[in-house]
């Protein structure tokens, strides 16, 4: 063979060989880590402690809760209409009315 039929063969083999091993260490490298899902932390928590972060969340969401409740009857009670509707002639349109 000639050098320069070597010389091509080896430029056009250099791509898909040297792909081949980045491929090859990179699934390597990535198979050597470990892999931590969620299911595994899950396991990892007992089930009291579980129990007890549950229950912080509900007491958390009950405040939040009544707060928010609070907040919406305050802001019904400051847009009620008039308590007595006679006080309102009966030509006055209901947005001149509140």
């Amino acid at each position: 063979m000639d050098v320069n039929t070597i010389f091509l063969l080896m430029i056009g083999l250099a791509c898909p060989i040297g792909m081949g091993l980045m491929m090859w260490l990179m699934n390597k490298n990535m198979s050597h880590q470990p892999e931590q899902s969620s299911s595994d932390k899950q396991k990892r928590i007992s089930a009291a402690d579980r129990l007890v972060a549950l229950h912080d969340e509900r007491r958390a969401l009950e405040a939040e809760i009544a707060e928010l409740s609070h907040e919406v009857e305050l802001d019904e009670r400051h847009h009620l209409p008039l308590s007595n509707p006679l006080s309102v002639p009966e030509d006055t349109p209901i947005s001149e009315a509140r």
